[in-house]
């Protein structure tokens, strides 16, 4: 009990200024940083050889999930690592079976793209130089590329996925998740 009484008056006479000073910072643990996160800067939809690519644009490495639903028909894509910093709507123009896309910051460190369609189309996923690609099969009719910024700048030209591409899941799915091989 003398011992307890002795460290309460030791700390009873030192002022919360000194007390920063005497307790080392060790004392409480390890202090965690955050991790700096991306930033998805924007979304288009540009048309290639019978495919739409949605192109999402980000400005660092991101860890990306993919998944599908149904009613309507949706490819899910989740950046880990990220925020969203951009504002503007898809117009709803039907863009090779491409109906809608809506871009939410889902969790505090995750982005949620949801990407319509009118039918269940098969697609890819890759990444390469600041942008997630989502290749959709969604049949031979032309259309106008849409970006969300307003100006063809948001998505580098609608040309096959960059030779350096990395996939991003490794495999290719369906509209309904199935591995395409």
């Amino acid at each position: 009990m003398k011992q307890f009484l002795a460290i309460a008056a030791a700390f009873a006479i030192v002022t919360p200024a000194e007390a920063r000073l005497v307790v080392p910072a060790s004392a409480f643990g390890a202090v965690r940083l955050a991790a700096p996160t991306a930033s998805v800067r924007s979304v288009s939809v540009v048309p290639t050889s019978g495919r739409a690519h949605v192109v999402i644009g980000v400005d660092q490495s991101v860890d990306v999930n993919d998944f599908t639903l149904e009613g309507p028909y949706r490819v899910v894509i989740d950046l880990q690592g990220a925020t969203l910093n951009m504002g503007a709507r898809y117009d709803r123009l039907a863009r090779g079976g491409v109906t809608n896309i809506r871009a939410a910051q889902y969790k505090p460190n995750i982005v949620r793209v949801v990407i319509e369609m009118d039918a269940p189309h098969p697609y890819e996923l890759s990444r390469a130089n600041g942008e997630v690609r989502v290749s959709i099969d969604g049949g031979s009719a032309s259309f106008a590329a849409w970006y969300s910024s307003g100006s063809q700048t948001a998505a580098r030209d609608a040309e096959p996925v960059a030779r350096n591409a990395e996939p991003a899941t490794g495999d290719r799915r369906s509209a309904t998740g199935d591995r395409r091989l």
